[in-house]
């Protein structure tokens, strides 16, 4: 847990940079009942989706492919 420079707590998981809409995170199984900022939610979905399908920044692609003829034959 850490605390900031007003004293409030948060989390090391928490989003470093957020706008005050998205605070609770953005709704996945249903549609907002309020409206928001277009660029807000499009840069949101956008940051989202590039995490998910950019395999540049996928922690597999920094890890050794090639194992040992022997893992192999274990699996």
């Amino acid at each position: 847990m850490t605390t900031d420079d007003n004293g409030n707590k948060g989390n090391f998981d928490d989003d470093i940079y957020t706008r005050e809409e998205f605070n609770s995170g953005l709704p996945k199984n249903k549609f907002p009942s309020t409206e928001d900022d277009p660029r807000t939610v499009y840069a949101a979905v956008h940051d989202e989706l590039m995490l998910d399908g950019n395999a540049r920044q996928n922690l597999a692609t920094f890890c050794q492919t090639w194992e040992e003829p022997e893992i192999h034959q274990l699996m």
